[in-house]
């Protein structure tokens, strides 16, 4: 009886050495993922989307922002008018179906608007 509980606490010990052993490994493989994937947010560098055939990287969106200033302001300043442009146009046929739903209106109701 005697040599069970020995075998047992033995056994025990065993056990429990071998989770720290696990729980240290576990922690250790952590530690090396978390750092691994640090290097690799740090490796990453933003390219420019406007750039065609070009493989220039930058190191963060400011100097990706500077340059898209500076090599592609014309392109920029199109895009700008082209989206004001394109406002205008529908503001435009807005104001013209308005224009034409008065006038229908006041067809079939005279007086409607005066």
């Amino acid at each position: 009886r005697q040599q069970w509980s020995i075998l047992c606490a033995s056994n025990h010990l065993s056990h429990v050495d071998e989770c720290k052993r696990r729980a240290e490994l576990r922690e250790q493989q952590r530690e090396e993922a978390e750092k691994a994937a640090k290097e690799e947010r740090a490796a990453v560098k933003y390219r420019c989307t406007r750039c065609r055939n070009d493989d220039r990287r930058y190191d963060n969106v400011k100097d990706l922002a500077v340059h898209e200033a500076k090599a592609h302001r014309e392109e920029i300043a199109e895009e700008r008018q082209r989206s004001l442009d394109e406002k205008r146009y529908l503001a435009e046929a807005q104001l013209r179906i308005a224009i034409e739903e008065e006038r229908r209106a006041e067809e079939r109701f005279p007086g409607l608007y005066t």
